[in-house]
């Protein structure tokens, strides 16, 4: 083989390479989230001086930088005096706000509960929102109805678009 081809076969090839080859723009692509911790069945207790404030299990958690996703969330919230649980299939919880997400269940000591698809549960606020709809029991009173603001602090609620089944007892 002639030196002079051989050199020039070289010379096409580290060419192409330059012009061909871009590993930068391949890496350039969204960056890949990675879990900073993994937990399976677990259950966290936030204790007061006095009593158990909140507790949250799951069947599994990942923590990442600025937020945890939660499957099988279970949230029992003791905080304000009155006892009130969030149960969903996948929860996000970043910044002291959980996104609840599949089957939400929320249930009051006081009997009043409601059913969603998805909501937001402001934990500082105690300010619970739902976007789609919902159904509110309130022992055999019943409300439907679409964009649900409940404040359980305050124990305010208003929706968009209800429709109530309300029983009431006559003296």
């Amino acid at each position: 083989m002639n030196i002079n081809l051989f050199l020039t076969l070289l010379l096409g090839l580290l060419i192409g390479v330059y012009l061909f080859f871009k590993p930068t723009q391949q890496m350039a692509g969204a960056p890949i989230e990675v879990a900073q911790l993994s937990l399976k069945e677990f259950t966290l207790y936030e204790l007061g001086f006095e009593r158990l404030v909140r507790m949250l299990q799951g069947s599994a958690a990942e923590r990442f930088e600025d937020h945890y996703e939660i499957q099988d969330l279970h949230v029992a919230d003791r905080s304000g005096g009155l006892e009130q649980e969030l149960r969903s299939r996948y929860g996000r919880y970043a910044n002291d706000v959980v996104w609840l997400e599949g089957g939400v269940a929320y249930a009051r000591a006081d009997g009043m509960a409601f059913h969603s698809e998805e909501a937001s549960y402001d934990i500082n606020r105690s300010l619970v929102q739902t976007v789609g709809a919902f159904r509110v029991n309130m022992q055999e009173n019943v409300i439907e109805g679409e964009r649900l603001y409940l404040n359980t602090k305050e124990r305010f609620m208003s929706a968009s678009s209800i429709k109530a089944h309300y029983l009431q007892e006559l003296p």
